[in-house]
């Protein structure tokens, strides 16, 4: 890892990101000013962006992907992200599976991660955060994009701390509550669920539709064709579509169609705006899980009552899955969520060609713990387990209870190695673990098993070949990890 300290530059210096943040930074919310920065500095690295808020507990509350606006972080897993902060410098990771300063954390990296650099914000008064870049292939990182770099950090944490001090309306809006003093929220929670993308071609409607929605407390991105709003949506995953019909390179029902193909974008909630006679036919033929209609011309009230029915029912779909997919005992995921993201996980690396490791892991004996010590001891055995399982994934993979005594870890882009060293790991931490006052041990057996991109093999045979390697373990007497070999 490097820390490079950010260098004295000239103010203002001719760059086109730094012009291109500063012209749209007017006005413009917190939340709004890190999407820029964010932006910004991806498109500068040519990688994916994420801003870290540094608050009570950490969290990821942007990200250029939008897979997770508001997840909480330990920064012992971002060693390049803890240093940066800690230093005010310039952190770059030129190869995260070779840098000894992040040994302690490489199991937990996905396989596909190449380098990365962690960009501290920090104003006049305080660390606000940070901005990390993350990528596939080795960063441009030069001296000219780290002074450009230099500048944008500087900026975007200087325009937050400005936002900050003087509270723009929308933010008083989105206030916790109205007493004197009160904080505004300047990062909305993904409860919230108020990202719209418009996809308009009419310029001058979905400039006036994204005022409008802004003043009403949304956050709005527009694309002013269907392709154009594929891409917004496949990067920004917004939490609902605002769609014309009638658009020039693709119309509003084939974007709708290709929208319900993708796993990523499947379930966002489609309106459509359009002022064609047969509407309500075509709308009806589509086969897309949350789509509404409504036609031009239309009342400003109307629509947004649309929109917050539709959010409000996104909400409480989401709750009532996350309860209906949850395993009461350990808290992780039960059978029906491992099965539902097993289909979407197969269905991502058949179409982006990614990896996904999957780890079984087999309780040793819970049948004779059972018979000793009583149900009760079993049942804080197997809650002892959860409790390291869940501590051990990354936010991105998913781990669920199995049956009575086996459990399943999901490891999403990961490789054969990186799932043999989270199995070893945890593996380890279940050993360690005393239970009760006669501080009682337990172990597990574990089977690996990946899924290479370039073979088209059912995740079904993958998850098959991690069993056959834990009833190998269990052959070996227990208590250890087996391989899955193609």
């Amino acid at each position: 890892m490097k820390l490079i300290p950010f260098a004295a530059t000239q103010w203002p210096i001719a760059s086109e990101p730094i012009v291109r943040l500063l012209e749209r930074a007017s006005g413009k919310s917190e939340r709004e000013l890190i999407a820029l920065g964010v932006r910004e500095l991806a498109r500068l690295f040519g990688g994916r962006g994420s801003f870290i808020l540094l608050e009570d507990t950490p969290r990821v509350v942007y990200s250029t992907l939008a897979e997770n606006t508001d997840v909480a972080i330990q920064l012992a897993r971002y060693p390049e992200l803890r240093a940066a902060l800690e230093s005010k410098q310039v952190a770059v990771v030129e190869d995260v599976h070779a840098d000894a300063a992040l040994a302690d954390v490489r199991g937990l990296l996905p396989g596909a991660l190449r380098s990365v650099i962690a960009l501290p914000l920090y104003a006049s008064t305080q660390v606000l955060g940070a901005i990390l870049i993350q990528s596939p292939q080795a960063l441009a990182i030069d001296a000219e994009r780290l002074q450009v770099a230099n500048i944008l950090s500087r900026l975007i944490a200087t325009l937050l701390e400005l936002a900050q001090l003087r509270g723009t309306q929308s933010e008083r809006r989105l206030s916790r509550r109205d007493e004197p003093g009160a904080q505004p929220l300047a990062i909305r929670t993904s409860d919230e669920h108020r990202r719209l993308l418009v996809i308009e071609d009419d310029e001058d409607h979905a400039e006036l539709l994204g005022i409008r929605l802004q003043q009403e407390g949304f956050e709005v991105d527009t694309a002013a064709s269907g392709v154009a709003g594929l891409r917004q949506a496949f990067t920004a995953r917004p939490e609902m579509i605002l769609l014309d019909v009638s658009m020039p390179d693709l119309d509003g029902f084939e974007v709708a169609r290709r929208l319900g193909e993708e796993p990523l974008t499947a379930d966002i909630p489609i309106l459509f705006l359009s002022g064609m006679p047969d509407l309500v036919t075509r709308v009806r033929e589509l086969h897309h899980g949350d789509v509404d209609f409504l036609a031009k011309p239309y009342s400003f009230a109307e629509l947004q009552a649309r929109i917050e029915r539709s959010l409000a029912q996104r909400t409480e779909r989401a709750k009532l899955q996350a309860a209906a997919n949850r395993d009461e005992l350990t808290g992780l995921g039960n059978l029906r969520a491992l099965e539902n993201r097993m289909v979407f996980e197969e269905s991502v690396a058949k179409r982006y060609g990614t990896s996904v490791a999957i780890v079984v892991l087999d309780f040793d004996k819970l049948k004779a713990l059972n018979d000793q010590h009583g149900h009760v001891v079993g049942s804080q055995a197997l809650a002892a387990v959860g409790k390291v399982l869940n501590k051990a994934v990354r936010e991105t993979d998913l781990a669920a209870r199995y049956g009575g005594d086996e459990f399943v870890v999901l490891l999403s882009h990961a490789v054969i190695g990186d799932g043999i060293g989270f199995a070893e790991r945890v593996t380890q931490q279940i050993r360690a673990l005393e239970l009760g006052s006669e501080k009682l041990k337990i172990s597990v057996s574990a089977g690996v098993a990946a899924l290479r991109p370039d073979k088209d093999h059912p995740i079904s045979l993958l998850m098959k070949n991690a069993d056959l390697a834990v009833y190998e373990a269990k052959r070996q007497g227990g208590n250890r990890v087996c391989v899955s070999r193609p």
